[in-house]
């Protein structure tokens, strides 16, 4: 079993936490974007709607990702931008054994527990093999970043009943890797 946390660069402005940036972006201006897809959602689990928008730059239509930011703003007035995201389309492949909250094949938030809510994001995978997903937690007004790292997950449950997420899969994509259990909190 692995647990693993993210270290992205985080900014705070009156009601609005950013994660992530768009530093080692040369040459592309960044504050020009286009919606690609929003949703209402009870996030925060206080009976009342919260948005998530995804959007993209507009200087990177046409490359593999579909969505580079994500905003959430929860019913509190609190707002989070999540830049840099490198988002795609859910994995067909991965056996997703929980309901996809919300109808949208860009991210997974499955139906697990009424006290916090996960949001999966799978990045493209390039012929190379690189790919990443993100996965970040959203519990107690707060958004944060738990896991971002390379890994291919075949299956998300509670494999061991302990009420948390699961994901099984592979931190390399070679068919000689081990199978393993990725626990984020």
């Amino acid at each position: 079993m692995f647990l693993f946390s993210c270290t992205q660069q985080e900014k705070e402005r009156k009601n609005v936490k950013y994660i992530g940036d768009f530093s080692h972006y040369e040459g592309i201006d960044t504050t020009k974007t286009i919606v690609i897809e929003q949703h209402q959602i009870d996030l925060d689990f206080d009976n009342k709607l919260d948005t998530i928008i995804l959007e993209n730059v507009k200087d990177l239509i046409g490359d593999p990702q579909i969505f580079t930011i994500v905003k959430i703003k929860l019913s509190s007035g609190q707002s989070f931008v999540i830049n840099d995201v490198a988002g795609y389309t859910l994995d067909v492949r991965t056996k997703k054994n929980f309901i996809n909250r919300i109808n949208s094949d860009k991210i997974y938030i499955p139906e697990f527990n009424n006290t916090e809510n996960y949001m999966v994001i799978w990045d493209y995978q390039y012929p190379s093999c690189d790919a990443y997903i993100s996965v970040f937690k959203i519990a107690k007004g707060d958004v944060n970043c738990v896991y971002r790292e390379s890994f291919y997950i075949s299956e998300i449950d509670d494999f061991n009943k302990d009420g948390k997420i699961d994901f099984k899969g592979e931190t390399e994509c070679d068919e000689n890797v081990k199978e393993s259990i990725l626990t984020v909190e």
